[in-house]
């Protein structure tokens, strides 16, 4: 098969995006990043937000799609975008354009323009899944019945996130259900009185989950979640443990997804299943890419990263 390289979560760090391109081999043309062996990369979203040059992201990363050199998936920031945008110039409900996601959204706003119409349209273009035979990629959490779902529902409305898709997406309903564990990841309540701060004020009594291994009602739950927390919690309850999707098996295609903001100096696949390629590039981390090859198996020794 022809090779497939997978970059992580980016949020407008273009020099590490451009020095990670150059360690894989792709090389600048007018208007794309090209690889003399006819390998492509495959984007996992949340190309904007937090970063210096969100708009310098955006433009490589269309050039290389328009070109036939990559493909890209919405990430929730991508989402929250078009929400917001979608509230400005349609009129909407307040769960598309909460003003506790407007910190999230500020340098995306400012570098690409809060009106600006352009980029918003090409970000209603990117589909939600990336499937092959031997991989799928999503942004956060692979549970195939809602990737169904949500690939339904973005079919029918033409291959493109549409003001009412987006809308539906907001309300309760199984869209808003699938959207969530797709593209932002399943969590689950903290204790009472627990939370947690990640920082530019945004502090949660809800956590994303390792939704890679099963969950496990003997163990704390803040050894299952993501960050840990390294306070004593009690173990996982049964209700909670029913936020995990089904498990993975031997069988199944190798699953590619970002978004969880990892610290570890050394990349690693999650399982032999499952790799996450979110290695907090916008917070004195790296961006990394999977080398990927046809294999089913997920091999350390071929996560690269940015530095």
């Amino acid at each position: 098969m022809q090779g497939i390289d997978f970059i992580g979560d980016i949020h407008g760090e273009y020099q590490h995006l451009i020095t990670l391109l150059s360690k894989l081999s792709y090389s600048r043309t007018s208007n794309s990043w090209r690889h003399p062996e006819g390998r492509k990369i495959c984007f996992l979203g949340d190309y904007v937000d937090r970063g210096p040059q969100i708009l310098e992201v955006v433009q490589t990363i269309r050039g290389m799609v328009d070109a036939g050199d990559a493909y890209a998936i919405m990430g929730n920031h991508e989402f929250n975008l078009i929400s917001w945008h979608t509230s400005l110039t349609e009129g909407s409900s307040e769960r598309c354009r909460p003003e506790r996601k407007r910190y999230q959204l500020e340098e995306s706003l400012v570098q690409l323009g809060e009106y600006d119409s352009e980029w918003i349209e090409w970000m209603r273009t990117l589909p939600p899944v990336w499937r092959r035979s031997g991989a799928v990629a999503v942004h956060a959490c692979w549970s195939p019945d809602d990737a169904d779902t949500i690939m339904s529902e973005w079919h029918k409305a033409g291959n493109y996130w549409t003001p009412d898709l987006i809308r539906m997406a907001a309300e309760d309903g199984p869209l808003l259900g699938a959207v969530e564990r797709v593209m932002k990841g399943p969590e689950i309540s903290l204790p009472n009185g627990t939370t947690m701060e990640l920082g530019q004020g945004d502090i949660r009594q809800h956590a994303r989950i390792q939704w890679w291994t099963p969950p496990d009602t003997t163990a704390p739950m803040g050894d299952q979640i993501i960050p840990n927390l390294k306070q004593q919690t009690p173990t996982l309850t049964t209700e909670q443990g029913e936020a995990w999707p089904p498990g993975i098996k031997s069988t199944d295609p190798l699953v590619f997804c970002g978004h969880y903001w990892l610290k570890e100096e050394d990349p690693k696949p999650r399982t032999e299943k499952v790799v996450c390629l979110d290695y907090s590039v916008a917070k004195e981390g790296f961006l990394c890419a999977y080398r990927y090859d046809g294999e089913n198996i997920a091999r350390a020794e071929k996560m690269i990263g940015s530095r």
